[in-house]
C-alpha cells in the first residue's frame, strides 16, 4: 500500500481538490483509509484511489454509451458513416441532411445518390435474407435436395449482382450529370 495525502489523490484523478473533497462526499465507498481534520492530513491508498477512479470511469464511460445509444434510438439517427462523430455533431449533421432533402424536395432539380444508394442497400440486404428464408422454405416443403437450392441461390445472387452493377452505374451517371451541372 502506497499512502497519499488528498493532493496526490487529487493529481492521480485528474480534479481540483474541492472536487477531490466533492467526490469523497458524494461516493461513500471512496477509498479513504484516514478523513483529515485540523491539524490531521487526508490519507488514502494510491493503489485503491487508482483503482477505482479507473472503474469510475469505465462506468461513467458505459452509461454514457448507453445514453447516446438510448438518444440515438428517440431522435431516429440511423447508424452509418456519421458513427463517430458526437450525439450532437451527428443530430446537427441529421438536420443538415434534412434540410438539403427539403430544398432538393422544393426544386425537384436532382436526386441525392448517396441516400438512394443507401435505401438500394438497406433494400439489397433485406431481400438477400427474404430471399434466403424463402428458398428454405420451399425446399423443406417440397423436400427438395439442398444441391438443388443452393443452385437457385447461386443463380439468384448472380442475378443480383447484375442488377447491382446496373444501378450502381446508372447512379454514377447521374452523379455526373450532377456534378456537370454544378449542383454538388
Amino acid at each position: 500500500m502506497v499512502e497519499i495525502n488528498l493532493k496526490q489523490a487529487a493529481v492521480l484523478a485528474q480534479v481540483g481538490v474541492h472536487t477531490m473533497l466533492a467526490l469523497i462526499e458524494r461516493s461513500p465507498d471512496f477509498p479513504v483509509v484516514e478523513r483529515g481534520r485540523r491539524g490531521r492530513p487526508w490519507r488514502f491508498d494510491g493503489e485503491a484511489v487508482a483503482s477505482y477512479i479507473k472503474s469510475r470511469r469505465a462506468e461513467r464511460a458505459n452509461a454514457f454509451e448507453k445514453r447516446q445509444a438510448a438518444m440515438r434510438d428517440v431522435v431516429g439517427l440511423p447508424s452509418g458513416p456519421d458513427d463517430n462523430l458526437s450525439l450532437d455533431d451527428r443530430i446537427k449533421a441529421t438536420k443538415l441532411r434534412e434540410l438539403l432533402r427539403a430544398e432538393v424536395r422544393q426544386c425537384r432539380q436532382f436526386v441525392i445518390v448517396d441516400d438512394v444508394r443507401r435505401a438500394l442497400s438497406r433494400s439489397r440486404a433485406i431481400w438477400g435474407a427474404e430471399k434466403t428464408a424463402f428458398l428454405k422454405r420451399v425446399a423443406i416443403s417440397h423436400n427438395l435436395p439442398e444441391v438443388f437450392v443452393d443452385k437457385l441461390s447461386r443463380e439468384l445472387n448472380d442475378t443480383d449482382q447484375a442488377l447491382e452493377r446496373n444501378l450502381d452505374e446508372l447512379l454514377s451517371g447521374i452523379l455526373d450529370t450532377q456534378t456537370q451541372l454544378g449542383l454538388f
